[in-house]
């Protein structure tokens, strides 16, 4: 990164930032030598590393160049339980993300005019607890799916987010479960200016089910692509798109069982 910003910025130069000579930097670097836990632990300091980062960094350290086998082994143990205490936070964010509603509207609210982070402010707008806004913004901020810029201090959304297609999810379910008790909410509240409801019945053959998702998709991208990146946008709004089978009782030539006695219908 120094160099990067700095092209006369050299080997030598870094050395004496992180307090090592230019010939051991050189050795380390090409891996012929190692750093003590108490060395690591200040070159962490001179690079701005965090008390967490600098514990992570000093037990790599101690993993490959402890003198003592057991503060190696031991290294590894902290380093593997970090690797898992990770990738567990990183699961329970996922589900967390995809089953409550705020996160993706939290997500879109920072591209309105004005955005402002004001919890409270932002839980009014979404009518849920303040609280719940800032675990959300939380969850966002460490899954790296809204980002500030260092200089102009904007934010901005960072990444797709993108659902398993075709796979049954507890977490997706409820997130649609809430979506659809919002499209209620919304029925009942809004004027009609202010949404558009609308809704066909057709007959179809239920294994052309994956034919119908693949056009409902297509329409979907094609809906997202042709809005403007409107720059005067005050609200979020939400497209939910539900197909779904309104006949899911007994099919038409089967049987029904009613009090032991066999019914034939339209067979």
């Amino acid at each position: 990164m120094r160099v990067a910003t700095n092209s006369a910025y050299s080997l030598r130069a870094y050395a004496r930032d992180l307090g090592l000579s230019s010939s051991r930097l050189s050795a380390i670097m090409k891996g012929h030598e190692g750093l003590s836990r108490q060395v690591a632990e200040k070159v962490s300091q001179k690079i701005g590393l965090s008390p967490s980062m600098t514990e992570h960094f000093c037990d790599l350290v101690d993993s490959e160049h402890a003198r003592s086998e057991i503060k190696r082994k031991l290294a590894r143990a902290r380093i593997e339980a970090a690797r898992f205490k990770s990738e567990h936070r990183l699961s329970l964010d996922s589900f967390q993300l995809l089953s409550e509603w705020q996160h993706f509207a939290l997500r879109e609210m920072v591209r309105l005019k004005r955005f402002r982070l004001d919890f409270a402010q932002l839980a009014a707008r979404l009518e849920i607890e303040e609280k719940l806004v800032r675990e959300a913004w939380q969850r966002l901020l460490r899954m790296n799916l809204v980002h500030q810029d260092p200089v102009t201090k904007a934010w901005s959304t960072v990444d797709d987010v993108q659902s398993p297609v075709g796979e049954v999810s507890t977490a997706i379910q409820n997130y649609h479960r809430q979506m659809l008790d919002k499209a209620h909410a919304s029925l009942s509240r809004d004027p009609f200016s202010q949404r558009y409801f609308s809704s066909i019945v057709v007959p179809m053959d239920p294994k052309r089910i994956s034919e119908a998702g693949a056009l409902i998709r297509e329409f979907r991208r094609s809906f997202e692509s042709k809005l403007p990146q409107d720059t005067e946008a005050t609200d979020v709004y939400c497209l939910s798109l539900n197909f779904f089978n309104v006949t899911p009782g007994p099919g038409l030539g089967e049987t029904l069982q009613d009090d032991n006695t066999r019914v034939e219908v339209n067979k």
